[in-house]
């Protein structure tokens, strides 16, 4: 619902939004890959950030920063992506929940 609410005031829809605020305070890994299979890499992950090329053993791979999606995460990691999108909403003036309410919310996650 308040993903609804940022994409609506912002222009965008709810999916791109989700896939921003996972860049922002989402959970990720660093992958390193060989040059063709990076498509097929961001086919895979939720979102990708391509980081540049590396050279490891005298092979050449790309660097990607690759974020899970919200499904795989424990209660940190949910905890830290709701509080930034509830920051985010008050940035720009969105009524969100309570402190309480954000903390059952947290709560339920770990069950």
């Amino acid at each position: 619902m308040i993903l609804s609410k940022i994409a609506e005031k912002l222009n965008t829809t709810k999916d791109e939004l989700y896939l921003i605020m996972l860049d922002r305070y989402g959970t990720f890994c660093h992958i390193v890959v060989k040059p063709s299979v990076v498509d097929k890499v961001k086919q895979e992950w939720r979102t990708v950030r391509v980081l540049g090329e590396v050279t490891i053993n005298g092979q050449i791979g790309v660097q990607m920063q690759c974020f899970f999606g919200s499904s795989t995460y424990d209660t940190k990691s949910m905890s830290t992506l709701l509080n930034g999108v509830v920051q985010e909403a008050k940035d720009i003036g969105i009524e969100t929940m309570t402190t309480r309410e954000l903390s059952l919310m947290n709560e339920k996650w770990g069950k």
